[in-house]
């Protein structure tokens, strides 16, 4: 038995098809080009339905400079219709589980590689993938599940014997108007977590939409589809209507930009071998990028990045990008999540991103991901304390919520039971005794409160010395995010305590040893964002100041010395200081 349903939008309007038992239906291999244009041909003239699946892998069959794994299987398939019809699928649903199949670290030093293929000049952006795998039955009321809560305008269910494919995708590849003989492309790069905190909702929301790294990532993509239509297009028509669009899903935000084309008296096959795969899910330039792809990926895409496809009696043609898709072959499925990396990707970011495009998954099971910082156990030594560092100023400790909110979640985090409240006293008790001889003239004074792993609470008092005005580039140690997180002992990561270190990581300025960076262009302040970064509470405090931006450190230390980037430390004990030298 086999079953369809297509909900895909077509010039602005939604279409919602469900198709049983079709007319014909045609497998086509790797090495069968030959068939597919016979097949194709034959469509050109039906009146029927057509629902196409392109495996990834069929990339081959376009082009034979595309580099891509050597399947057994059919690489297409090809459904034709004679109409719609109503259709009763299973509506039984239980949860599974999907098992991430690389390591956090394995993931990580592929997008190191693919920097350094940048670097080399052997592509400008990679979209890497990775897979997460499981065994159970996948079905109709799965895909019924996540369409309460998906946006999707391009998704799609089909099943047969040992086959289903359930593609919840928001992206389109090409769209074809015979009326106006017009095609329409709409990549999407760029992408920012939706969560259930409505302000920091709102502020990765306006991070995506002013976010250089994601509009050059997203520009790329455009330039490569332009050249791609322009193949087959009307010489002039090319044209992008539409740059940087920005979509709110269930779980994340993504960047968009169309481009349209007209063409005149081009096939089927003729859209395909100029526009497959979509470069989207490639990257720039294509052939070249998946050679790399291709070495670095250690299994087959399937459905996945390659496109489900639907054509209707009167030759309207709508193709999706099949991301968010699961597929199911004998009882065993995958689901791919990736994303495009740049030169100025951090691939621990991008890691991040990964895992929150794969949230949507929990609405129908567990995702797992191979994540060393959280499924692995943490050994602390036994001097292991957490560290809070405030600033005591007429007659009052600066920031005191901000400093007692994180030292709890710090606490919890690693299982340290403590009484706020209690720390709290012993606070103003550490205050008392010079508290009362305290005018707004004398010296503002640092407060060094510590806690160990028995909860127990020491806190010590000086005066605030001076400190020094230039700093020292290093490249930071990186470990466990935790220690990087939170405030704590652990602190070898950061380099010799007694100087001043500008710390990056993979070329990217993350923050200083005591403290967080924030640079100046133009009047507007900006700080980078990493996992890799402590939240200081003066950080907090300015936050609707700042913009979160990253930027390289080559690029840091060119506009200050040039004088157009000014370098600020900030932190809750000294607040704003500004960095007069950048030494190497």
């Amino acid at each position: 038995m086999m079953k369809a349903e297509i909900n895909f939008q077509f010039n602005n309007e939604m279409r919602h098809y469900q198709f049983e038992q079709p007319k014909a239906s045609y497998y086509i291999y790797q090495n069968e080009r030959s068939k597919l244009e016979a097949i194709l041909e034959q469509i050109e003239s039906c009146k029927d339905y057509v629902i196409m699946l392109i495996d990834y892998e069929a990339a081959k069959l376009f082009s034979k400079d595309y580099h891509v794994k050597h399947v057994h299987h059919p690489i297409i398939e090809i459904h034709t219709y004679e109409r719609p019809s109503q259709v009763l699928f299973n509506q039984s649903q239980k949860d599974v589980t999907f098992v991430s199949t690389e390591e956090q670290s394995s993931i990580i030093n592929k997008l190191n590689t693919i920097q350094d293929e940048i670097r080399l000049g052997n592509t400008y952006q990679v979209n890497y993938t990775t897979r997460l795998t499981g065994n159970g039955e996948i079905n109709y009321q799965m895909y019924q599940t996540l369409l309460q809560k998906n946006n999707g305008r391009y998704t799609a269910y089909f099943e047969r014997t040992n086959r289903k494919i359930l593609s919840m995708s928001p992206e389109l590849f090409f769209e074809y108007d015979p009326k106006i003989n017009q095609l329409l492309a709409r990549p999407m790069k760029g992408t920012m977590p939706v969560t259930n905190d409505e302000e920091e909702t709102k502020r990765n929301y306006q991070f995506l939409r002013r976010s250089i790294k994601d509009q050059a990532e997203n520009v790329m993509i455009v330039d490569l589809l332009r050249n791609d239509m322009s193949k087959i297009a009307t010489k002039g028509s090319v044209k992008v209507p539409k740059l940087f669009e920005i979509t709110k899903y269930d779980t994340v935000f993504q960047m968009t930009s169309d481009i349209t084309a007209n063409i005149e008296n081009k096939s089927i096959l003729d859209i395909l071998d100029a526009l497959f795969p979509c470069g989207s899910i490639t990257g720039a330039p294509k052939v070249s990028t998946m050679q790399i792809i291709d070495r670095l990926e250690s299994s087959m895409r399937g459905i996945y990045c390659g496109a489900i496809g639907l054509i209707t009696p009167e030759k309207e043609m709508v193709f999706n990008v099949p991301i968010r898709t699961i597929e199911a072959r004998h009882g065993d499925f995958q689901y791919g999540v990736g994303g495009g990396i740049t030169i100025n990707s951090i691939p621990n970011n991008e890691y991040d991103e990964m895992v929150a495009k794969s949230q949507v998954l929990n609405q129908i099971g567990q995702v797992k991901f191979n994540n060393e910082s959280v499924n692995q156990k943490i050994d602390l030594p036994n001097d292991f304390h957490l560290i809070e560092t405030m600033r005591f100023e007429k007659k009052s400790i600066k920031r005191l919520d901000l400093h007692m909110k994180r030292l709890a979640q710090s606490a919890d985090y690693f299982n340290i039971n403590i009484d706020i409240n209690e720390i709290k006293m012993q606070l103003n008790e550490a205050c008392a005794s010079f508290v009362e001889n305290l005018t707004e003239t004398l010296p503002i004074f640092m407060l060094r409160l510590t806690c160990d792993l028995n909860g127990n609470v020491l806190v010590n008092t000086k005066v605030l010395p001076n400190s020094g005005h230039d700093a020292k580039i290093a490249e930071i140690k990186l470990t466990k995010p935790c220690f990087h997180q939170n405030k704590t002992s652990v602190r070898a990561q950061y380099g010799d305590p007694k100087e001043l270190l500008l710390l990056h990581c993979n070329g990217d300025a993350l923050e200083f040893n005591i403290g967080n960076l924030v640079y100046e262009i133009e009047g507007v302040k900006y700080t980078p964002k990493s996992k890799y970064i402590l939240n200081g509470c003066f950080k907090q405090s300015i936050q609707t100041e700042l913009t979160e931006r990253n930027i390289h450190i080559d690029d840091l230390i060119k506009g200050h010395g040039n004088g157009t980037i000014k370098v600020y430390l900030i932190n809750s004990l000294r607040e704003w200081v500004l960095i007069d030298n950048l030494k190497m």
